[in-house]
């Protein structure tokens, strides 16, 4: 694991650690074991950078469609944030639809349940979770009856 990795498995056991803390639940065993496989995993391996990650693209583009890339693609629609401050999490999620719209994307497809449960209540496109736009493209999707 070089320096770089290591800072990172570093930063994700301090997150685990804060999250934990201020949660006043939970136990840190998991977390922190598991850092520096992710680390090594993700920078390492699949080399994701944190500052660009681009694996929806590369899934979307997979699935043999044409991912769009939009400037809002990576912000957080504000997850649990909604069931206190729901104009706040309007705001967030009335950017990333807008921005969505304005490159040209014809839905939005997400790996957040939360997100797509908060865009779909702010956003004029389609949202789809992955997993469907996955069970699509293989011919799996379930039909309503």
């Amino acid at each position: 694991m070089d320096n770089t990795t290591a800072i990172h498995a570093y930063k994700a056991r301090k997150h685990a650690l804060t999250g934990i803390y201020n949660a006043q639940s939970g136990h840190p065993g998991g977390s922190l074991s598991i850092a520096d496989i992710l680390a090594v995993l993700y920078f390492e391996e699949m080399n994701v950078d944190p500052e660009n990650p681009k694996i929806m693209e590369d899934f979307i583009s997979a699935l043999g469609a044409e991912p769009v890339i939009y400037a809002q693609r990576n912000e957080c629609c504000g997850g649990y944030i909604s069931l206190k401050e729901k104009a706040l999490s309007g705001r967030l999620c009335s950017r990333i639809a807008g921005s969505a719209a304005d490159f040209g994307a014809e839905c939005l497809v997400t790996a957040c349940p939360l997100c797509k449960y908060n865009l779909s209540r702010e956003s004029s496109l389609p949202v789809v979770y992955f997993t469907e736009l996955l069970a699509e493209a293989l011919g799996i999707m379930e039909v309503d009856a």
